[in-house]
């Protein structure tokens, strides 16, 4: 069972964290089907730059992040990934997005699954930036952020939604959302891992 131990993390301005859905679904696949640690593939990734990172310091970010997403994800979760066809492979990328990333998981929970609930299918810039100056609001560290960052981070977000397929990939200021389909498999995997509040923000549900 996976915690969800996001919700007692700090928020944080991410700003260089994107979806990186071919670097977690080959991470996950060296962990399942080569039984690989998360430190092999480390190493794996500083000696034969298995990412195709363009520098040193690209291939170090790429393996940190997928520490950090992939360190607190259960066997189970990892082994039915490989299982999941393609757009489910990308949504289940996006929930060890959300289940590392609270400022993530936060705007997830309040902004796109009530904007699925309302039938409200349009997310604009102005939305996300107006999550963001809530989370300033609540939080002391979170009110330091700088206007730059605060711009990195919510284009972050819109990659990570553009990328797995949860929202148009056209461009501009506002895009429409994409509501995401709940496999069985799916939902039998967020059953098992005890994970319904994701769940209820993916089907959009009270």
């Amino acid at each position: 069972m996976i915690e969800l131990s996001v919700l007692d993390k700090p928020y944080r301005c991410r700003t260089r964290d994107t979806l990186r859905f071919q670097e977690t679904k080959q991470t996950i696949e060296l962990m399942v089907n080569e039984g690989k640690t998360l430190s092999e593939i480390r190493a794996l990734s500083n000696n034969e730059n298995i990412y195709n990172a363009a520098s040193e310091s690209r291939a170090r970010e790429i393996s940190q992040l997928m520490n950090r997403r992939l360190r607190n994800i259960d066997k189970p979760f990892l082994e039915a990934f490989v299982k999941q066809p393609f757009e489910t492979q990308k949504i289940m990328c996006v929930i060890t997005v959300m289940l590392e990333d609270h400022s993530f998981f936060s705007f997830m929970d309040s902004v796109y699954r009530e904007k699925l609930i309302v039938g409200n299918l349009r997310l604009k810039d102005s939305d996300i930036v107006s999550f963001i100056h809530g989370l300033q609001s609540e939080s002391e560290s979170a009110a330091k952020w700088t206007d730059p960052g605060i711009k990195k981070m919510k284009d972050n977000f819109k990659e990570i939604l553009g990328g797995s397929g949860l929202i148009s990939s056209d461009e501009g200021t506002e895009r429409k959302i994409l509501r995401p389909i709940i496999t069985f498999g799916l939902t039998d995997i967020l059953e098992k891992e005890h994970l319904d509040r994701v769940k209820k923000i993916l089907a959009g549900e009270r």
